[in-house]
């Protein structure tokens, strides 16, 4: 389920790309368990670009910055790039509806 924050940025994202090279359905199975690959993904050129976004909560800004963003935000893009670098047919779906398999040399 995509937060509030998450649905605005796949909204900005398609505003101001191309729907054939912003993907969608960032999920898929390793070992039968689901991971997520990233909150938005765009490829542009020869790149993927990833986000992963964070909801701020309550605390102080350098508390959610070190906490949320630093630590954990940056450990899942990461992550992201080392799913994509060892994927194989790892399918999304662009929001123009075409399937794209990840390519891991990008």
């Amino acid at each position: 389920m995509m937060t509030k924050s998450e649905i605005q940025c796949t909204n900005y994202i398609i505003d101001f790309f191309f729907k054939e090279f912003v993907y969608r359905n960032l999920y898929f199975y390793e070992s039968k368990q689901k991971l997520e690959l990233c909150d938005g993904l765009i490829e542009f050129q020869d790149s993927y670009v990833i986000f992963q976004i964070k909801e701020k909560d309550t605390s102080t800004s350098v508390k959610w910055l070190n906490k949320k963003v630093y630590d954990k935000a940056v450990r899942q893009i990461k992550d992201s790039i080392g799913m994509i670098r060892r994927a194989q047919n790892l399918q999304v779906e662009s929001y123009a509806g075409e399937q794209i398999t990840i390519e891991c040399t990008k």
